[in-house]
């Protein structure tokens, strides 16, 4: 445990998991941070960064949808164009969150796409050395669910990419806008 310099909280190390490691296009994921201390009363944001992404056109994802837990809020960071991480904030005196996503069933024949993101450093936490990954594999959906509607082109709903040390996410396909109020 770290003692703030700034205030009386202790500040908190966070621990990170996905799970399930392997879902079908339409399943929901979890993201779980884990928290050794209560978040502060105002909230706290954390940043998560994409790894590695085995899929170069990339992955339909609805973040933070209904069904979350002591999530307040979700916004993608844009830098030189696209967005390369995500902040995540958590709700104040918390000492766990869960931040439910829904996989987008598209319907199109695909290899399964294997997703990796993970936890960085950021002000008022820190990152727990043992558990701050969170790899995944979503595989094509043999059943597709037809009433299930597919983003269209320019829609945002997220999109992980491929990028350098901590990478990318982006809300939907490749260079759109977000346009998902709880992307802003």
């Amino acid at each position: 445990m770290y003692q703030s310099m700034t205030s009386n909280f202790l500040i908190p190390k966070i621990s990170f998991s996905v799970e399930p490691t392997t879902l079908q296009e339409g399943d929901q994921l979890r993201w779980n941070f884990n928290l050794s201390e209560p978040v502060p009363d105002n909230g706290l944001t954390v940043f998560v960064s994409l790894l590695e992404d085995t899929d170069p056109t990339g992955s339909d994802i609805n973040f933070f949808v209904d069904g979350s837990t002591n999530i307040t809020g979700f916004k993608p960071l844009v830098e030189n164009g696209l967005v390369n991480k995500v902040a995540v904030t958590l709700t104040g005196g918390a000492t766990r969150g869960t931040l439910l996503s829904t996989i987008i069933d598209d319907g199109i024949t695909e290899e399964p796409e294997s997703i990796t993101i993970g936890l960085t450093p950021g002000d008022g936490y820190t990152v727990d050395p043992n558990a701050n990954l969170g790899s995944f594999t979503i595989i094509d959906n043999p059943n597709p669910i037809t009433s299930q509607k597919v983003p269209e082109p320019n829609t945002i709903t997220a999109l992980l990419a491929i990028g350098i040390i901590g990478a990318a996410f982006l809300c939907s396909r490749w260079h759109r806008r977000v346009n998902d109020a709880r992307c802003n």
